[in-house]
């Protein structure tokens, strides 16, 4: 019972502390359509992720947006098999994986913005060995503003590079969630 009192006291207190913070937090949720999926040449597949990310001002209307931690489900599409389709999920958990450059503009209470930014994807199969994509991302996005909280939608593209040997991952982003 003193462990909920202590989580419910700092969680007020922490609430009651957010908009004083020098930066703003994101929770976010992606879904992600992916071809040549890692690196393999018509290869589909599919990820959603939910992850937390920090958005800090960086001089006017630019500010940066760091990748914190984050949760994905990645859905590889295999190639049917004697006339039956299936798919492969992998769960991958991932900490500082990137970030991005935002352009907002000014016109509140909407927050219309574009973004471009570097990633980074760590990948460690059960069976094989683990390997690092690194990519480049772009995108636009809007959001709604109210006194607190600021609710936003964006679409972008990336594309990630698996090595010399294997084709270019490209990913059409479709994003949305709330920041603070």
């Amino acid at each position: 019972m003193k462990k909920i009192g202590v989580i419910l006291m700092l969680t007020i207190i922490s609430l009651y502390a957010l908009p004083n913070m020098p930066f703003n937090l994101e929770g976010k949720f992606n879904y992600n359509m992916i071809s040549n999926a890692g690196g393999i040449k018509d290869q589909d597949a599919t990820s959603m992720n939910i992850g937390i990310n920090a958005i800090l001002p960086v001089f006017m209307g630019f500010k940066t947006r760091l990748n914190l931690i984050g949760f994905e489900i990645y859905t590889l599409k295999d190639f049917p098999m004697e006339g039956e389709d299936f798919s492969t999920n992998y769960f991958r958990f991932n900490l500082f994986n990137g970030g991005d450059l935002m352009y907002c503009f000014p016109l509140p209470p909407f927050n219309p913005y574009v973004f471009a930014g570097l990633g980074m994807e760590n990948v460690s199969p059960e069976e094989g060995d683990s390997y690092t994509s690194y990519g480049l991302r772009i995108g636009l996005g809007t959001g709604y503003s109210l006194p607190m909280i600021s609710f936003f939608l964006e679409a972008g593209y990336g594309m990630f590079n698996w090595g010399l040997d294997a084709e270019t991952e490209g990913k059409i982003l479709i994003g949305a969630g709330v920041r603070f």
